[in-house]
């Protein structure tokens, strides 16, 4: 069925309620069929748990100590401008897990946690910053 058959007979259709049933028997295979689709033709955009793992390894520390990562490490002639998804699941997992860990100097007080999370942004605003300077840089030579 169409989307346009499907906007058709939702306007028909007097009663919601059984259409909203009859669509949430058909999510999972909505659902099967979107990861199939994903998977096939963006499989390199896939973020698995090792990948988390890796960048954890990578960036945790320097992000902890206020140092704004913006290269994968390695070999100088082939470092790569850090991922911006790579950069975005660190600094979540500081907030959410770690957040009293950045070495930032804050007031001490109910604020305290506010403050933490916008000195975090300006980090992660920096290394994307400093990533994307490398990037341009990089197509440039």
């Amino acid at each position: 069925m169409t989307e346009q058959e499907l906007i058709v007979q939702a306007d028909n259709y007097p009663k919601y309620a059984d259409l909203s049933r009859r669509f949430i028997n058909v999510l999972p295979q909505i659902r099967e069929l979107a990861v199939t689709v994903a998977r096939g033709s963006m499989q390199e955009f896939e973020y698995e748990p090792s990948r988390l793992e890796a960048d954890l390894k990578a960036y945790l520390f320097d992000f902890l100590e206020a140092i704004p990562s913006y290269e994968t490490g390695g070999d100088l002639r082939y470092r790569e401008p850090t991922n911006l998804v790579s950069i975005l699941n660190v600094a979540w997992f500081i907030a959410v897990f770690q957040l009293e860990s950045l070495k930032i100097r804050v007031d001490d007080g109910p604020l305290k946690r506010g403050q933490l999370l916008v000195r975090l942004d300006h980090l992660v605003l920096k290394a994307i910053e400093l990533s994307e300077i490398r990037r341009e840089w990089m197509g440039r030579s």
